[in-house]
C-alpha cells in the first residue's frame, strides 16, 4: 500500500478533529472512545494514533484548532492596548462575540463546561483551561494599575479585585447566555450590559 502524502495525512488529520467534535458533543469526554471518533471519522483507530498519542491529545489539539479557527488569539487579546475601560470593552467584545458568531467555538464551549468531567486524564486541559484564565486576569491587573496611574479610575479601585470583578462579570453573562439563550442577545444586549458595569468603575462613579 502506497504511504499518503504530507497533504493527504494532514487532511485525515484535520477530518478526525471534525469528526471528534461531534462526537465529544453527543456524548462527552467520558463516554467517548477513539472507536468512536475512527467509526465517525471513517479511519481506522491507527490512524488516530498516527497524529494523537491519547484521547486527552486529541482533545487539546481540538481546541487549538477551534480557537485558531475562529480567529481567538488568547495572546493578541491580552495584547490589545488599553488606555480606557472603553478598550477594556473592546477586549471583552471580541471573546463575547465569538460565541455569537461562531458555532464550533460555542459547541466546544459547551462541551468543555457542561459535558466533561475532569478526571485525572484530563489535568493537561484544566491546566491549560487554568493558565488563560489566570494569564487574563493578570494582564487585566496590570492594565487597570495604569488605568488609576493615569486617572481614568476610581482611585479607590483596588486593581487586582477589579481584574477579578471584569473576568467574573464576563463569565457570569456566558454562563447565563448558555444556561437559557432566550435570556439576552450576546449581539445586541451584551454591549450596553457590558457598559453598565465598567461604569461603576470610572472616575465619575466616585
Amino acid at each position: 500500500m502506497a504511504r499518503k502524502t504530507k497533504a493527504e495525512a494532514e487532511k485525515t488529520k484535520q477530518r478526525i478533529l471534525d469528526e471528534a467534535l461531534k462526537v465529544f458533543s453527543e456524548k462527552g469526554f467520558m463516554r467517548t472512545t477513539l472507536n468512536d471518533v475512527a467509526m465517525e471519522a471513517d479511519v481506522t483507530r491507527g490512524a488516530i494514533y498516527w497524529h494523537f498519542k491519547d484521547k486527552t491529545e486529541l482533545f487539546i489539539a481540538l481546541a487549538e484548532k477551534i480557537e485558531k479557527s475562529a480567529g481567538l488569539d488568547f495572546n493578541k487579546i491580552i495584547r490589545l492596548s488599553i488606555r480606557s475601560l472603553d478598550d477594556i470593552k473592546t477586549a471583552i467584545m471580541i471573546y463575547m462575540n465569538t460565541f455569537h458568531e461562531n458555532e464550533s467555538y460555542c459547541s466546544f464551549y459547551e462541551l468543555v463546561r457542561y459535558k466533561t468531567e475532569w478526571i485525572h486524564g484530563l489535568e493537561p486541559v484544566l491546566i491549560r483551561n487554568r493558565r488563560i484564565m489566570n494569564q487574563v486576569i493578570r494582564v487585566l491587573k496590570k492594565n487597570f494599575k495604569l488605568l488609576k496611574m493615569r486617572n481614568k479610575i476610581r482611585d479607590d479601585l483596588d486593581p487586582n479585585r477589579a481584574a477579578i470583578a471584569v473576568y467574573a462579570f464576563m463569565a457570569g453573562l456566558i454562563e447565563i447566555w448558555f444556561f437559557d439563550k432566550e435570556t439576552f442577545s450576546i449581539k445586541n444586549d451584551a454591549s450596553e450590559m457590558i457598559d453598565e458595569f465598567l461604569k461603576s468603575m470610572s472616575p465619575s462613579a466616585n
